[in-house]
């Protein structure tokens, strides 16, 4: 059986209905302090007045926030926390974190899985295919061709980031700073689009960047940078 009462609210005095098991006891408790609570907007007044917090200040950009004295909250917003983490990685645990999840993950199964999405979305060409791999190499063979040519008028910046890099053909050219030509607009995108592999690699279209930043490149189109 059940009894339904009536208990003013502790905020605005309403009559707050409740369904209870037990009349008598139900009665006891709210006498005994239990607040009573007749909507959501006295709930937030009620647990606001009896929250205590403490002001502190963020160790990023120094601003303060209220903040509950039990939790292990040092900053006032995630973005703060997360560039504290990219400014220090090793406080953070985060290189030994990222090494962890490599050696999990099945490296296999994931890049077959990562082609496949890219090549269903039209982002990428599958190797299989005969005609992209033989339209690739003739692209590597006109590149070839061109590089001494090409880098005897080159004015020696990166057209990435527009740093002066001629000297680090000095480099071992495994280096990740030795310069290589890259193709601005992709390869892949172009074989798609039914251009021809001279086409692909005309002069417009081959620049000269590190090996760093054409790794990072990968298959996006980048604009030239404004060289100063």
């Amino acid at each position: 059986m059940s009894y339904k009462i009536g208990i003013p609210c502790t905020i605005c005095g309403k009559d707050h209905k409740k369904t209870v098991p037990n009349k008598s006891s139900a009665v006891q408790a709210y006498k005994e302090g239990k607040p009573a609570l007749c909507s959501k907007e006295c709930r937030k007044e009620h647990y606001a007045k009896i929250s205590i917090r403490e002001e502190r200040s963020c160790k990023r950009c120094k601003n303060t926030y209220l903040v509950r004295p039990k939790l292990s909250r040092y900053f006032c917003s995630k973005k703060c926390y997360r560039e504290d983490c990219k400014e220090f990685p090793e406080k953070y645990g985060l290189l030994n974190k990222a090494e962890n999840m490599r050696r999990k993950t099945d490296k296999v199964s994931a890049t077959k899985k990562m082609l496949a999405t890219k090549v269903e979305r039209g982002l990428a060409v599958d190797w299989k295919d005969s005609e992209w791999k033989s339209w690739w190499k003739k692209c590597n063979a006109i590149l070839l061709k061109k590089r001494k040519v090409l880098v005897a008028d080159w004015d020696g910046y990166d057209y990435i980031d527009g740093k002066y890099i001629k000297d680090n053909l000095k480099l071992d050219y495994r280096h990740r700073d030795y310069p290589t030509l890259d193709h601005v607009i992709p390869k892949q995108k172009l074989y798609l689009e039914g251009l021809s592999p001279y086409e692909a690699s005309s002069d417009d279209n081959l620049k000269w960047t590190t090996r760093s930043n054409n790794s990072k490149k990968g298959n996006k189109e980048r604009k030239l940078c404004n060289i100063q």
